[in-house]
């Protein structure tokens, strides 16, 4: 359980993994709550590895949504048919030489 504290007091963002980061916030939660349940100051490192960890975890969430959204846009593109993709082209031609003037 120790090992656990020191771990969130020490965890790095960009090394830990995902899962490792819902652990530890679920276990910084359970602190939190024990703290408070025993009318104990709430100290100021539990408090800012929660909001670092609420952080890390909604990036790593919005990154894995992007990642997926770039192969949903890449698999539908693959499904467009000559036509679909010569107009698209010809529509970003049009936007690229409006740019250059």
């Amino acid at each position: 359980m120790l090992k656990t504290v020191e771990l969130l007091k020490r965890f790095d963002v960009d090394t830990t993994s995902f899962d490792d980061l819902i652990a530890l916030s679920a276990f910084a939660k359970v602190l939190h709550a024990e703290y408070e349940a025993l009318k104990t100051p709430v100290p100021e490192w539990l408090t800012d590895a929660m909001k670092s960890l609420t952080r890390a975890i909604a990036a790593k969430q919005k990154d894995a949504i992007e990642k997926r959204l770039k192969e949903v846009r890449a698999t539908k593109a693959t499904l467009k048919t000559a036509a679909e993709r010569r107009a698209d082209l010809e529509a970003e031609e049009k936007e690229l030489v409006a740019l250059i003037g």
